[in-house]
């Protein structure tokens, strides 16, 4: 493929990297990352960093934001596309056995029947609209 060719100007193939790959990133487990995209260049030619799943803290998040940061600096170096995956959005990255203690509201999504989501925060609450935009701001 031409390097002119469309898809040659963005990322063709991401890897996902989770919360887990990022933020639970021992020191210098980038390393290893940038060691396999030097041994094999063609197995990707971008990342996409996932941010904390469940509702942790705004701390836990500017932790994990910091930790995005640095290993994307490195990751550009090299050539490799960088892109944030948002985790927290309606509907997704609530679970009972995630860290939530981020959650200061309380209120579900309820359906047009009067059902109440046990897993969805409701968009429209000022607070999961605060959290939302603040952790995406850092």
């Amino acid at each position: 493929m031409s390097k002119n060719h469309p898809m040659m100007r963005r990322p063709f193939c991401c890897i996902r990297l989770s919360d887990f790959h990022t933020c639970g990133f021992r020191n210098g487990m980038e390393e290893e990352w940038l060691a396999l995209f030097r041994r094999f260049p063609s197995v990707c030619d971008g990342v996409w960093f996932a941010t904390c799943y469940g509702y942790p803290t705004l701390e836990t998040h500017a932790r994990c934001a910091e930790k995005i940061a640095t290993i994307a600096s490195r990751f550009r170096k090299e050539g490799i596309a960088c892109s944030l995956q948002v985790s927290n959005t309606i509907g997704h990255g609530y679970a009972l056995h995630l860290d939530n203690r981020g959650v200061t509201w309380d209120g579900p999504i309820v359906g047009p029947d009067g059902t109440k989501s046990t897993s969805c925060h409701c968009p429209l609450h000022p607070d999961f609209q605060a959290y939302v935009a603040n952790f995406v701001h850092l």
